[in-house]
């Protein structure tokens, strides 16, 4: 039986991982995990960065570890989370790490930037969901305050593509994480150029844009050599936004479905042709990221299970460690939530006593506050279900029809109570995996990119018999 290989790295916004991908001639894709990492922001002069070095430095990590096993691979790709970038000098050199989208630099800015171009116009020209994590108000809280990194930059890079860049030495912007900064045009099919004026940025900082497959360039050969590979090997640029690769992913067949990217965010919509960029999606703050093959992901980002990931960080660092299993244990044991959070709550957005914003919330709002940690997960986990119900009902007022389905992907898969009430709460079915799903489709449109695949719909095939769902029915 013969069988291509891939390596994935998939970069998340708390961990990342090395994985490689055996897909058969049978049609069954096999996935191992080579490395895992973590992948956390810092504090540094006062902002909140992350360690770009090190991170490429884990990717290098990863090359040996795949080439320990004897293994030899066909391609490799990166996935990364949205927004977030690098600035290179004119020698082609990063400047400073990169600054993570949760530093509190954004704070007024969207409004400051409204008054140059006001928000229905920068949606328009987008189609984007207004969020402060985006790219664009980054860029111009960098360009108010005169940052010197940024008058010396020239060149930007969004976190997959500089990772690239150092494997390659080749730089390029691949679409589906382009269109996740609001600086890209879906209909004229570029980086608007009223934008960068308007945010006083030189639009000459931005690369070329590649789709999804395209062959970037083979690694460089003495980062090849250093891992211990003897063989050229090509870097994908694959759908390099995290969950554009999930999206790829989902084990669905036609197009009756509306998904959930469940990880540190929620990420709830539907898969389309064309951009939907009209008054109604404005008005609900609907985005159209890129997708595989050319789609578009028309989705709302909703804060997730970050919220859990802060609980847990916050208890242990008083000394009771709780993983994520014992703490949904412990909601499913407290029985119905006592009170409702809005999750996109913006002190919910930010590193924070997440048990005490929690608690503060539900008194101001004149709530039964939590107490037990229990308790605290189960009023999360009860809201973003809430909320999931709430984006399900705009999606239908978006497409014209309501979904038959809903495929949870990502981490938030494995949430059993989460999917649970999901499906009580929507009234839909709920089918739960692949948990590795970023990975999955990571691999998945290297294959497409080597011919071994010929479409996005074969590829869910392969999802499909490789990935069987847990199914969680709203009764």
């Amino acid at each position: 039986m013969s069988v291509n290989r891939y390596l994935a790295f998939d970069l998340g916004a708390g961990s990342g991982r090395a994985v490689l991908g055996e897909l058969s001639s049978s049609g069954r894709l096999k996935l191992a995990e080579i490395h895992r990492f973590s992948n956390k922001p810092f504090r540094k002069n006062g902002r909140l960065c992350w360690d770009t070095h090190g991170q490429f430095e884990q990717i290098k990590k990863g090359l040996a570890l795949c080439a320990k096993t004897g293994k030899k691979i066909d391609s490799i790709a990166i996935d990364t989370w949205g927004v977030d970038f690098g600035l290179l000098d004119a020698k082609g050199k990063l400047l400073s790490d990169s600054i993570c989208y949760r530093d509190a630099m954004t704070g007024g800015i969207p409004e400051k930037l409204f008054k140059k171009l006001p928000k229905e116009r920068l949606y328009k020209l987008t189609g984007i969901q207004i969020m402060r994590i985006n790219t664009v108000f980054q860029l111009f809280a960098l360009a108010k305050a005169g940052d010197r990194v940024l008058k010396r930059a020239k060149s930007l890079l969004f976190i997959p593509d500089l990772m690239n860049y150092f494997l390659t030495g080749k730089q390029a912007a691949e679409f589906t994480i382009a269109t996740t900064s609001q600086l890209y045009n879906p209909r004229e099919k570029s980086f608007s150029p009223e934008i960068f004026k308007s945010i006083g940025v030189d639009i000459s900082l931005m690369p070329r844009v590649v789709r999804p497959g395209n062959v970037l360039e083979d690694i460089l050969p003495e980062i090849a050599k250093k891992a211990g590979i003897n063989y050229s090997i090509p870097v994908i640029n694959v759908a390099s936004h995290d969950t554009a690769s999930a999206v790829a992913a989902i084990p669905a067949s036609g197009e009756d479905f509306a998904y959930i990217s469940s990880g540190s965010w929620s990420l709830i919509g539907y898969e389309a042709k064309k951009p939907c960029i009209s008054v109604i999606s404005s008005k609900l703050n609907y985005t159209n990221e890129g997708g595989a093959e050319g789609t578009f992901r028309i989705l709302k980002n909703i804060n997730g299970l970050w919220m859990i990931q802060e609980i847990a960080r916050n208890l242990a660092k008083n000394g009771r460690k709780r993983n994520f299993a014992e703490l949904s244990d412990l909601a499913r044991k407290s029985g119905e939530a006592v009170a409702v959070i809005d999750t996109n709550h913006q002190p919910f957005l930010t590193p924070c006593d997440m048990p005490e914003e929690i608690r503060a919330y539900c008194k101001k709002t004149g709530q039964k506050v939590p107490k037990s940690e229990g308790e605290l997960v189960r009023v999360v986990l009860e809201s973003l279900a809430l909320s999931y119900k709430k984006a399900l009902e705009e999606i239908t007022l978006l497409r014209g029809k309501r979904p038959g389905r809903i495929h949870i992907i990502g981490g938030g898969a494995n949430n059993s109570l989460l999917c649970e009430l999901t499906a009580k709460t929507t009234g839909l079915p709920v089918y739960a995996g692949p948990a590795e799903a970023s990975s999955a489709g990571n691999i998945l449109i290297q294959a497409l990119a080597s011919g071994r695949l010929k479409s996005l719909e074969e590829a869910r095939e392969v999802s499909r018999k490789s990935f069987r769902p847990k199914v969680y029915l709203p009764n």
